[in-house]
């Protein structure tokens, strides 16, 4: 799979299309693309991490068994070399801890500038008629919390499960090289603890999901107050907005409560099967030890061996049900990725570069992508340097009407010619340069008054201007 690239002063935007898959993990391995060796490190040293972890409770069984049990002449010098045996071990096993959360963070921080970049241009790039249709706060909601979900995921919950499938692996083959039957019966509740957690992610992936869209509609209704405060006050319909908000407030209360009672009921249940196995394991490794099957020294390490065992399973748990946020955020954020750029034509030249401003209407009608037709078979002429007025009432179709020219949308049915030729035949970064338009509501960006005053000239403007 190859990534497309556009190169500007700050950063590489990827194309992240390519990244697309219905399968959540398959898109999040390849929107990896270019990060996968440094990942690649990062399990790597959690395995490193998880055998001198593992080493550490052989080191007590050898001290054990081999040690204290037998007659020394260099006793002190034996128990020196455990000891430094012990802090070696637990330096290596920090550092290489070290190592992987270190790249991990950085892989799911380099995750997250990915998908800023690309979703801040894609959005620049999709059509009018997405944005006509799309909230604000929806589309906020998909570039912070939603990409922060994906981050927590690279970042914490892929090596979280990567760290405790190799804790239980390498601890259980060393728990089998101890007593085979013990190691068996230390596993007895994990196929119960799985099954439990696959059951709540998906039901806490359809939680989440009905979550992250009503904190999108919350916003989006936080938005469009904040936006319109002036009128809100002009028309003194504060408690207005205010009912508003609460409602979308209480509904993202209730969606929130489902998701965290699902995440209550779940660590309870797997609490108690893995302490059961704990139990069992201890039990039955004691009453080995007193028939004489294993050693005290190999009941010790086993102690603290069974500890990596179960916890680790009873946090795969976790984060198996933890894994479903970033699976559904990835699924949002692929439903924008998915969404078609316009076409602004910048490799089409226009026919006509030198143009006088003649507009002519012949039959136009235009419908919405809904099928809601808004104007009827329109015919008039427009004259260069002529001043036309267009007047109607709200919804009669003046803003679509005016909406056509630049081809913020296309016509369904007619003809609109510029200087006698056919509006479609001008590519759009060409009308768009050669319309100005003045908004009804004035924007003015978080920029000097010479920024806005020069936004759209495409150009350097002197200061006189």
């Amino acid at each position: 799979m190859s990534l497309k690239t556009t190169t500007t002063e700050y950063s590489t935007v990827f194309d992240l299309k390519p990244t697309i898959s219905r399968n959540g993990f398959l898109g999040l391995w390849k929107l990896l693309h270019g990060y996968r060796l440094k990942y690649g490190a990062a399990v790597l040293f959690l395995t490193l991490m998880a055998l001198f972890n593992t080493g550490k409770f052989l080191l007590v069984q050898l001290f054990t068994d081999n040690v204290l049990t037998q007659q020394l002449e260099n006793l002190t010098l034996a128990l020196a070399l455990v000891a430094f045996g012990f802090v070696g071990l637990a330096i290596c096993q920090g550092y290489f801890a070290f190592l992987s959360g270190k790249l991990a963070s950085e892989t799911g921080e380099r995750m997250a500038v990915r998908l800023r970049d690309y979703l801040f241009d894609h959005f620049q790039r999709l059509p009018f008629s997405f944005h006509d249709r799309a909230k604000t706060g929806e589309l906020i909601q998909r570039a912070t919390s939603d990409i922060e979900s994906i981050q927590r995921f690279f970042a914490e919950q892929a090596t979280g499960v990567g760290r405790i499938l190799l804790l239980f692996s390498i601890n259980f083959i060393a728990v089998l090289l101890i007593h085979v039957q013990l190691a068996l019966m230390s596993v007895v509740v994990i196929p119960l603890v799985v099954a439990t957690s696959i059951f709540f992610f998906r039901r806490t992936s359809i939680a989440f999901d009905k979550m992250q869209d009503e904190e999108s509609k919350l916003t989006a209704t936080l938005q469009e107050s904040l936006t319109g405060v002036r009128v809100v006050k002009a028309f003194s319909r504060q408690d207005f907005e205010e009912k508003k908000f609460e409602r979308d407030n209480r509904s993202r209360f209730v969606y929130g409560k489902r998701l965290l009672l699902m995440h209550t009921f779940f660590w309870p249940i797997t609490d108690i099967m893995t302490g059961f196995q704990m139990l069992l394991g201890l039990f039955v490794g004691a009453m080995l030890v007193m028939t004489g099957e294993i050693t005290v020294g190999m009941y010790l390490a086993y102690a603290g061996l069974i500890i990596y065992i179960i916890y680790p399973i009873r946090e795969l748990g976790r984060l198996i049900v933890q894994t479903a946020t970033g699976m559904v955020s990835y699924q949002r954020i692929s439903r924008i990725i998915a969404e078609e750029r316009e076409d602004l034509g910048f490799d089409a030249l226009p026919p006509v570069t030198n143009l006088q401003g003649e507009f002519e209407f012949r039959d136009v009608s235009f419908a919405y992508h809904n099928g809601e037709t808004v104007l009827h078979e329109i015919s008039f002429s427009v004259k260069p340097g002529q001043t036309v007025a267009l007047l109607g009432s709200t919804g009669s179709g003046k803003t679509s009407l005016v909406n056509l020219l630049p081809r913020f949308y296309d016509y369904t049915s007619g003809s609109i010619t510029l200087d006698g030729v056919e509006l479609r035949d001008y590519p759009r970064w060409f009308l768009r340069q050669h319309i100005g338009i003045v908004e009804q509501q004035p924007f003015l960006f978080s920029r000097t008054i010479r920024e806005n005053i020069a936004f759209g000239a495409g150009r350097d403007v002197t200061d006189e201007a």
